[in-house]
């Protein structure tokens, strides 16, 4: 019996989107869509709350501003969580303040609004690897058990299934 390789047990890339905004919802999709990746969304900060509460998120693209709040209260709220998800900032307004206020607090990126693709295609494959990387792999480089869950793939935190994804 053949074991797979580290590259061949992961699990297919996957986002969390919270986005008011239906056109940034929209161009995310197509591009995950593409990339063959999955995107979950929600609209708001409390919706996004109650899902990165169930499930394991291993990355999360938020607008800078929302109807419920800002980016910020969010953000914070992910630093608590047990796997912790790899947070991007996305803004129409993403400028050298946002840049530095984001990062400085620890955000892994911004990414401008309207998106472009291959922009989008980079931050967020290396966002998924470095969170792939820190929650799978040991300081000596040897593999965490992953557990298979049916329908989808687990960690001893929470579960990602097939759920409401895009």
């Amino acid at each position: 019996m053949s074991q797979l390789s580290a590259e061949e047990a992961r699990p297919v890339i996957a986002a969390l989107t919270v986005s008011a905004d239906e056109d940034n919802r929209r161009a995310l999709a197509l591009i995950f869509h593409e990339m063959r990746w999955k995107l979950r969304y929600s609209p708001c900060l409390a919706q996004a709350r109650d899902q990165i509460d169930h499930d394991v998120i291993p990355v999360v693209i938020c607008d800078a501003a929302l109807p419920d709040g800002g980016w910020e209260s969010f953000f914070r709220y992910t630093e608590r969580l047990s796997p912790r998800p790899n947070f991007v900032v996305s803004s129409r307004l993403a400028d050298e303040r946002l840049w530095s206020e984001a990062l400085n607090l620890g955000a892994y990126d911004v990414l401008s609004t309207p998106f472009d693709r291959r922009e989008v295609a980079h931050v967020i494959r290396c966002a998924w690897d470095s969170w792939w990387e820190r929650e799978h792999h040991t300081p000596s480089g040897k593999s965490k058990r992953i557990q298979r869950a049916e329908g989808g793939w687990s960690t001893k935190a929470r579960t990602v299934s097939g759920g409401a994804w895009l």
